[in-house]
């Protein structure tokens, strides 16, 4: 038997197609990370805002009094469960912007001949210049600035004029 030697057309043949597969097995690698980075992006902003929303429910679902005063919003609320002893029942809290982040401290309600407990802060919102809040007024049925005399069922906090509007 002779033995078939191989051309030099067959090995550039083999060459040029082994390089269509693997150019496109590349092209389709960067398509694949640019969208897991993408999604990564997408994934932390959602979580970001769930976080706000669900803190932000919390102290307005439990709110007992409201005060916006300029670029901050004093409240006093109930928190039920909590590790530490000294922040359950009512507590007091400042929304505000610190250093471009929404931040939040709460402190337990004022008590005489009580020793000062420090303030626990949170950061909600990383890169936030201004925020302001919107009720809905349901006997009215459009949404204001002020907390309406009924609890409202649904409000809105603007985050440099992005709204983020939830239920209560």
């Amino acid at each position: 038997m002779r033995k078939h030697p191989v051309l030099l057309l067959e090995l550039t043949i083999s060459l040029v197609l082994f390089s269509v597969i693997v150019g496109i097995l590349f092209s389709s690698y960067k398509e694949l990370s640019l969208a897991k980075s993408l999604l990564r992006n997408d994934k932390e902003l959602i979580l970001t805002r769930q976080k706000l929303q669900l803190r932000l429910a919390q102290i307005f679902s439990h709110l007992k009094t409201l005060k916006i005063e300029g670029c901050s919003c004093l409240v006093t609320y109930e928190n039920e469960i909590d590790k530490e002893a000294s922040f359950r029942g009512t507590l007091e809290g400042m929304l505000y912007i610190d250093k471009g982040r929404l931040a939040f401290v709460t402190w337990p309600q004022s008590a005489q001949g009580k020793e000062q407990i420090e303030g626990r802060k949170e950061i909600l919102f990383e890169s936030a210049a201004s925020f302001s809040f919107n009720f809905f007024d349901a006997k009215k049925g459009i949404w204001v600035a002020q907390y309406p005399e009924q609890k409202p069922f649904m409000m809105k906090i603007v985050i440099d004029q992005i709204p983020y509007p939830f239920f209560l």
